[in-house]
């Protein structure tokens, strides 16, 4: 757990200093975006390492962490759609606004309910998991599913693209896309277990180190992130929102069955494995 903690502390002070680099070395609207997306991935790390070493202020840290959670969704959104580019017509361009406006929820969510309706753990400093209440349960499950979304655009965006231009984009693709899978992977246990298991935070914070060092990589390189656009003939096309939908899906309905049917029940046995 010590040397655990220590990865996710060192990670974390690396991708703060990451970020900040982006920030100052190169001015450009994609560049700010990708700055702050960074930044709030670090606070987060910070805030969640104090939640652990801290057990007796530990709803205090993670009530920062969660406010950090809480803007996740908007961010990465808003993030994604600058690169690719906001639909102009049609379906698809009432769909992004709406996921875009909808993702604000979760901020007002975490200013208007007490931290202690989602968590609970009267012996936080023996086992370092929290475990969710209905609300925090019902939480991180739109978590990922906002999660998802980013991570759908990255996947139409890169299957659009010419194999010159996957050339030129494909570091900063797969580091966005790390980050956004490490992040999936830790929140889903939230969904399986209705907790949080704080040994799963140096695996986030792996992720996020190798994500954004593919990331800085190329943008020493190029000086910035291009835009774009995402091309109609495989706007609605996705892989991974198949892929992804389904297993947190799975995961959520698995999570129920043992709450009511125990862990050994048939959900346990069919589902469990996919965690």
């Amino acid at each position: 757990m010590i040397t655990g903690s220590a990865i996710a502390g060192i990670i974390a002070a690396v991708l703060l200093a990451l970020s900040l680099i982006i920030f100052r070395s190169h001015w450009s609207r994609n560049n700010l975006l990708l700055g702050l997306v960074l930044c709030l991935c670090a606070l987060l790390e910070f805030f969640d390492l104090l939640t652990f070493l801290s057990p007796a202020s530990s709803f205090f840290w993670k009530n920062a962490s969660l406010f950090c959670e809480a803007l996740l969704p908007s961010i990465w959104t808003f993030f994604i759609l600058a690169v690719t580019g906001f639909p102009t017509t049609g379906s698809r361009r009432l769909f992004s606004y709406t996921v875009a406006t909808s993702s604000l929820l979760f901020l007002i969510v975490v200013l208007v309910v007490s931290v202690d309706n989602f968590y609970f753990n009267p012996d936080f400093s023996h086992e370092s998991i929290l475990f969710l209440r209905n609300l925090g349960h019902y939480f991180y499950f739109a978590l990922v599913l906002f999660l998802t979304y980013p991570l759908v655009l990255l996947e139409r965006l890169y299957s659009s693209l010419d194999q010159q231009a996957r050339w030129a984009v494909k570091f900063e693709l797969v580091g966005i896309g790390t980050i956004i899978a490490s992040q999936l992977f830790y929140y889903s246990q939230g969904l399986l277990y209705r907790s949080l298991d704080f040994s799963f935070l140096p695996v986030r914070s792996i992720g996020l180190f190798i994500g954004i060092s593919l990331i800085f990589y190329s943008l020493r390189r190029k000086k910035h992130i291009p835009q774009v656009v995402l091309s109609r003939r495989v706007a609605n096309r996705s892989l991974v929102i198949l892929v992804v939908g389904i297993y947190f899906l799975s995961l959520g309905l698995a999570g129920e069955g043992m709450r009511y049917l125990g862990p050994y029940s048939l959900c346990w046995r069919w589902l469990g494995p996919l965690s």
